[in-house]
């Protein structure tokens, strides 16, 4: 305000100013529509002024298509909100892609579950994506967007539940759904994570966004198979939280027990992954540290060690830790990028503590 805003003068006093909605982590280059009363400055001469005025490192402002008229063009509501009563298994929310994304925050008793930025519709869906509620059933839960537009015919308010996602019947049988190549039942998939082998099934993590077709909302997706050509799809391993989203890594299976969470007869599979500090709003912020979950049901379930993060921030956007057990020395090593063309190798007795033991230049990510 005062620095990248635009203002209505009379007689050179401000009489109307309005600021942009630049209020996401990473900014925003979307225009949006404001609209200013001034129906008691009928008859009276004016002037519009665009001030940009800032002098930090970040700060400048767009508008387009300024103009008068006896309705307002859009109205935009921040932070609506709605409650919904769990009883059934997904959320089903339209997707249009190329929309304006917006951010679904979800909070049950209290506490925010779950983040997502999505491109919802606002008429005809594209496609829909869902939210698995499931583990919420019984419980009351409340859903809001940062952003709610009013000439919505679909958008916020056609996001409803029931016990399958909209197209699940079709599912894998699209007209141009790939048959051979492993494929994720909906949105974007990338780098594969964690690939390790365990009782008579190889596990395949990714990198994943869930809720449209581009790069966000960085998830561990999860499939399984026992002869790497016939994947059976699990679902999310991993969802962003208040540390960040969830860049690749690696797993290891914990035969030894090293890290102390064997409960049951099964070996502890253990995820070892980037939390991306600042890469959601949940996670404003914050730095790029690294983190463990683990499963002991072959990977079917997975819990966050609360003790998080397992790593501290060391430089830049240190990221992508590979692990593995050195048998000669007993310990378990990371190599970590950490910045520029630098890797760093690190040990741990436990996949909970490490410590440095050396550099090497030359290599990037």
């Amino acid at each position: 305000a005062g620095q990248t805003c635009i203002n209505l003068l009379i007689d050179g006093q401000v009489v109307r100013t309005a600021v942009g909605p630049n209020t996401t982590p990473g900014g925003s280059e979307e225009l949006e529509w404001c609209s200013w009363d001034v129906s008691n400055l009928m008859g009276k001469s004016a002037q519009i002024k665009i001030v940009d005025e800032a002098t930090g490192s970040w700060g400048h402002i767009n508008i387009d298509h300024i103009h008068q008229s006896n309705v307002k063009s859009q109205v935009i509501t921040y932070n609506k909100e709605k409650t919904i009563e769990f009883n059934q298994k997904y959320l089903n929310i339209p997707v249009e892609t190329g929309a304006s994304k917006r951010v679904l925050f979800l909070s049950v008793d209290g506490e925010r579950v779950c983040e997502l930025s999505v491109e919802l519709a606002g008429g005809n869906p594209d496609f829909w994506v869902y939210l698995d509620v499931s583990e919420f059933q019984g419980k009351a839960g409340t859903l809001q967007i940062d952003k709610y537009d009013s000439t919505w015919t679909m958008g916020f308010d056609a996001i409803y539940q029931a016990e399958t996602f909209r197209e699940q019947e079709g599912l894998y049988q699209e007209k141009l759904r790939p048959q051979f190549h492993f494929t994720s039942r909906r949105g974007w998939n990338n780098d594969t994570n964690g690939m390790v082998f365990y009782d008579g099934e190889y596990h395949l993590f990714y990198q994943h966004n869930p809720y449209g077709w581009s790069w966000g909302n960085m998830t561990w997706g999860h499939a399984v198979s026992t002869n790497m050509v016939h994947w059976q799809e699990l679902g999310e391993a991993i969802h962003p939280d208040a540390m960040g989203t969830i860049y690749s890594g690696s797993a290891v299976v914990d035969e030894q027990n090293t890290a102390g969470f064997r409960c049951g007869d099964k070996d502890p599979i253990i995820c070892i992954y980037t939390s991306a500090g600042g890469k959601n709003q949940w996670s404003s912020g914050e730095p790029f540290t690294q983190s463990i979950a683990y499963s002991n049901d072959r990977g079917r379930t997975w819990t966050k060690y609360a003790g998080n993060p397992i790593m501290e921030h060391i430089v830049g956007t240190n990221r992508d830790p590979k692990v593995f057990w050195h048998e000669p020395t007993q310990r378990w090593v990371m190599v970590l990028y950490l910045s520029g063309s630098t890797m760093g190798f690190f040990t741990s007795s436990d996949l909970k503590s490490w410590t440095k033991q050396s550099e090497v230049d030359g290599f990037f990510e």
